[in-house]
């Protein structure tokens, strides 16, 4: 009885200090009055924390607001999209879900479809309070993060794909300028992305003002004023980097023109002109044997063997920028082949097989005939030469488009078959 007595006396000791203590300190507890809608607690992301690469698919999004607050919000009001600025018209395509949460959390919905690893993503964070007796949406905060894995060096990094601003879009020179880009890929660049502006679409003297800052896991790039000239056309395109390579592929490359909001520009800039001496036309030089079809796939038919070390005008691209269109003859240094030109005297091989060479920028996208269309020429509409082989009947037999034939001519036994 004396050890019970005891053991209850401390206990009771124990409860008074701790009640001593607490009162004290005063913990604070969570505000249970709701906010007016103009008077809403500031707050901030916790997770996932900006610009970072996460592994989650499904991830929890968590913020704080003010721990000083002395009132909540009654809601807040949750949107998960795939970009932050979009082409008009096109917003449907980037929205992923919306949601509430009566706290500062807001767990993945099950019915809700995972991320896609290797991609951009922000979030939009809208307090709800009270306006009058009802509810209204105040004050808000977005959040941006990237989906993992980190690229390796076995993976093959493709050029980005171009958001915004779109093509000859108007911007205001004197405020903000934003610059957003995506990742195609399933992975994130592990090192950093470039991007280049320049009044000339060859970018000569680019305007980088990023060139000390690595655009880690970024995907969107704000541009101060930094010396634009009104009424300008300016272009601009983004490459993703691996640690240790320098062969990584340009996007697209966009125009913009800088037009302030008090000042009228032309409606039509047209592009500058680079001086003829600065000029190289553009061409491809093939590194290894190649088959030139009348489009971009092999459901198309071979026109022509190209060998390695062979160099043609560069006339055009598929739309995705992996097959280049060359001409198999030169019209005039012009670069702007129509599709009938193409048809009679051009071809199409994989980019991987080729060196591009000269200016670029100006190359024409291209969609390619139907396969098996009448207008698509066959192999024979522009004949490999086979002549060149007529010394060595080695060589001859070794080339698809020829056949050594020595009943046909002494001087030209290797003929086209």
């Amino acid at each position: 009885m004396v050890e019970r007595i005891g053991l209850t006396r401390v206990g009771v000791v124990i409860f008074l200090l701790l009640t001593v203590l607490l009162t004290a300190c005063e913990i604070p507890t969570r505000p249970t009055e709701i906010c007016d809608w103009l008077n809403m607690p500031n707050f901030e992301f916790v997770s996932p924390a900006s610009f970072s690469v996460i592994d989650d698919l499904r991830p929890t999004i968590t913020w704080a607001i003010d721990p000083a607050s002395t009132c909540v919000p009654s809601e807040y009001r949750i949107q998960v999209w795939s970009s932050m600025n979009y082409p008009p018209g096109a917003s449907a395509g980037y929205f992923l879900l919306g949601g509430t949460a009566t706290n500062e959390q807001f767990e993945w919905p099950s019915d809700a479809p995972d991320l896609l690893p290797g991609h951009s993503y922000y979030v939009y964070v809208n307090e709800v309070g009270l306006r009058d007796g009802e509810l209204y949406e105040g004050g808000g905060i977005f959040g941006y993060f990237s989906t993992g894995p980190l690229c390796s060096d076995s993976d093959t990094l493709s050029a980005p794909s171009l958001r915004w601003p779109p093509d000859n879009w108007r911007l205001d020179p004197n405020a903000s300028m934003d610059f957003e880009w995506g990742n195609d890929m399933t992975c994130w660049p592990d090192d950093h992305y470039t991007i280049e502006i320049s009044k000339f679409h060859d970018f000569r003297d680019p305007i980088i003002e990023n060139a000390d800052l690595p655009l880690e896991h970024m995907w969107l790039y704000s541009f101060m004023n930094i010396g634009w000239e009104n009424c300008t056309t300016y272009f601009w395109h983004v490459k993703a980097n691996m640690a240790g390579s320098e062969s990584e592929p340009w996007s697209e490359t966009r125009s913009f023109i800088t037009q302030p909001g008090d000042l009228f520009c032309p409606p039509d800039l047209g592009y500058p002109e680079i001086p003829p001496e600065l000029f190289v036309p553009p061409s491809v030089r093939l590194l290894v044997e190649a088959n030139c079809r009348s489009g971009p796939t092999m459901d198309y038919p071979v026109v022509r063997v190209l060998h390695q070390g062979e160099e043609y005008p560069l006339v055009g691209r598929s739309q995705d920028g992996l097959t280049w269109v060359i001409g198999l003859v030169d019209i005039d240094d012009d670069i702007t082949w129509t599709p009938e030109e193409i048809r009679e005297n051009g071809c199409w091989v994989n980019g991987e097989l080729g060196e591009v060479l000269g200016d670029v920028s100006l190359v024409q996208l291209m969609d390619p005939d139907p396969p098996h269309s009448p207008l698509v020429p066959t192999p024979t509409s522009i004949p490999f030469n086979c002549a060149q082989y007529n010394a060595d009947q080695k060589a001859c037999s070794a080339q698809p488009a020829c056949k050594w034939d020595p009943n046909g001519s002494p001087n030209s036994p290797c003929v086209n078959k």
